[in-house]
């Protein structure tokens, strides 16, 4: 668990963020809080309160997600 990171976060598997100011990238099982910025997410993520772009692809969903959201399934 990281919290009060700011800058580029890359997470791979397993993994939680809260409060992450920057740019974060999302693969697998992971869940984002409170993210502002830019987030790409690809399989079974979870985002909340997201400020920023958000890319979705596959089985995702974002609640409270302010910016543009794009998603490809």
């Amino acid at each position: 668990m990281t919290k009060k990171r700011y800058g580029i976060m890359i997470l791979s598997s397993k993994t939680m963020i809260e409060k992450c100011y920057g740019i974060t990238i999302l693969s697998s099982k992971t869940m984002t809080k409170r993210h502002y910025g830019i987030m790409i997410l690809s399989s079974k993520t979870i985002a909340k309160r997201c400020y920023g772009i958000a890319n979705q692809t596959n089985k995702t969903i974002v609640e409270r997600h302010y910016g543009n959201t794009k998603e490809n399934e």
